[in-house]
C-alpha cells in the first residue's frame, strides 16, 4: 500500500508521528506529512529572522564600539595656551592673555 511506503520511506519525528496514529489512511498520511513540512519551514523561517536579528545587533554594537574607541578622547585638563603659552584649563577666561 501507499500509505505503508510513505510511513517506511519517511525517517525520524515524521515517522514517529505516523506510528502513533490510530487507524492511519492515506489521507491522513498525506495531511500530516504536508503539516509536518508547513512546520519544519516555518521553524527555519523563524530561526533565519534571529540570526539575522543577531547578526545585525552584533554589528551594530561593533559599530558602536568603533564609533567610541574612535570618537571619544579624553580632554586634557590642561594644555599650552596658544595665546599665552602657560598651562591652563581649555577656557578663554582662564587665559591671562584673554581680554
Amino acid at each position: 500500500m501507499i500509505r505503508d511506503k510513505i510511513v517506511f520511506t519517511t525517517s525520524g519525528k515524521l515517522q514517529e508521528l505516523l506510528l502513533r496514529e490510530d487507524d492511519l489512511d492515506l489521507n491522513k498520511a498525506v495531511k500530516l506529512c504536508r503539516a509536518y513540512e508547513q512546520s519544519l519551514k516555518h521553524v527555519q523561517e523563524i530561526r533565519d529572522k534571529d540570526v539575522n536579528k543577531v547578526q545585525q545587533s552584533t554589528a551594530r554594537s561593533k559599530k558602536n564600539t568603533v564609533r567610541s574607541k574612535t570618537s571619544y578622547q579624553p580632554k586634557p585638563q590642561s594644555q599650552p595656551c596658544d595665546f599665552c603659552g602657560k598651562l591652563h584649563a581649555p577656557k578663554k577666561e582662564e587665559c591671562p592673555a584673554w581680554g
